[in-house]
């Protein structure tokens, strides 16, 4: 068991209201598990392996189908759907080690690298069945309510977790000036609260600086699935992170630091997604952690693995199945696809330009019409991919 620090909740409330300090903070800032901890009673690796055999055992990908909740006060705060797609391209790629920026790992810990083996999708059903998007937005009147009570719930200007042993609830709200979000630990909170809250300014792959590449939300990710921070704040370094694969270290990274760094007798591993640095620096996890997530898995969430990506997971139709028809073309203002045959399915719809970025994406029940605007694009030739293969070239 770790020796938690004893930093109170009530220091939350304080210093989120505490607007003169946004402007003060040019690194990371804290995640709610440096708050929570403290009453926590986050099991020991040891107590995970007597509960469970499969701790080492990857039975196969599992399939996480997410709904994100975005519950807004001001306009800037109302993310778009390309946004999230990002957010959950993001997922996939750092759970997979299939970031581009791993060769940076220094040599030292290469070998320490591993593929969680876990993907992401937006749900494509809700729990009662209905098609969906993946994707729910409330308006609210409650500022900063990303650090409330209220979030959770539809009555209170929130928005209702959807079953939290199938989907991964994913709450995009403001959590103020002093929270990038948190992630609930497995097995602690009750099932209404239970998923991960990311501030807006953190989310999917944006312009941010520092914080743009969508992994405050794969760290957050990580404590969903039971993954404590990679430092202990134990100067006599004894304590650590459960982890046997990374080193002990004493205390946060933060920025982009140079390698080595060492606040122990090990070099620091401050290139994990579970430290504090800027999203450029964080770049692994490793193959310890991936033995704690998926014994997390199989004590706390085994419902998770029942999951199938055909049932929950939004997926792109076969073009041979989808017949549509786009007008006008040339564009002007909207984009409308029309699909004249019913029982299609629901499809996802994109927008690349011709240097292959991703400008629109939208998802629709293909017995319907689509209409999506393109004012804010360019003039110019792009790649409309309508389901899994259909590519029309359209104009603006």
């Amino acid at each position: 068991m770790q020796n938690w620090h004893k930093t109170t909740w009530i220091l939350i409330l304080v210093l989120t209201h505490n607007h003169t300090l946004w402007g003060q903070i040019t690194n990371r800032l804290p995640c709610g598990q440096d708050f929570f901890e403290q009453s926590w009673e986050i099991p020991s690796p040891t107590s995970l392996d007597e509960k469970n055999d499969h701790s080492s055992v990857q039975r196969s990908q599992l399939v996480i189908p997410i709904v994100i909740h975005v519950v807004w006060n001001k306009y800037a705060e109302n993310i778009s759907d390309e946004l999230i797609s990002t957010q959950i391209d993001a997922l996939n790629r750092d759970f997979n080690a299939q970031n581009q920026d791993l060769n940076r790992v220094p040599n030292e810990f290469k070998s320490r690298v591993s593929n969680i083996g876990v993907s992401f999708c937006l749900a494509s059903k809700s729990p009662s069945g209905l098609p969906t998007n993946g994707i729910v937005r409330v308006e609210t009147n409650i500022e900063d309510i990303g650090i409330k009570d209220f979030l959770f719930f539809d009555s209170t200007g929130g928005s209702n977790a959807w079953d939290t042993e199938k989907y991964l609830n994913i709450w995009v709200a403001n959590t103020g000036a002093f929270l990038s979000g948190y992630g609930t630990y497995p097995g602690l909170t009750a099932p209404e609260k239970t998923g991960v809250v990311v501030n807006p300014k953190y989310f999917g792959v944006n312009k941010h600086p520092k914080y743009g590449l969508g992994r405050t939300l794969v760290h957050e990710v990580g404590h969903y699935f039971g993954l404590n921070h990679v430092w202990a704040n134990d100067p006599l370094c004894e304590e650590d992170d459960g982890v046997t694969d990374t080193p002990k270290q004493e205390y946060e990274h933060i920025g982009c630091p140079n390698y080595p760094q060492a606040s122990c007798t090990e070099s620091d591993m401050f290139m994990n997604f579970m430290d504090y640095v800027d999203d450029p620096c964080m770049l692994m996890f490793t193959a310890g952690q991936k033995e704690r997530i998926w014994a997390n898995i199989y004590v706390f969430r085994p419902t998770l693995l029942s999951n199938t990506i055909d049932y929950y997971c939004l997926r792109d139709n076969q073009s041979s199945d989808v017949t549509f028809s786009i007008s006008p073309n040339p564009l002007t203002d909207v984009m409308t696809i029309t699909f004249p045959n019913p029982d299609n399915g629901l499809v996802r719809v994109q927008v690349f330009d011709m240097l292959g970025r991703l400008r629109k994406n939208d998802s629709i029940l293909a017995d319907s019409r689509l209409e999506m605007r393109v004012e804010d694009l360019d003039s110019g030739v792009y790649l409309v991919k309508i389901g899994r293969n259909t590519k029309v070239v359209v104009k603006i």
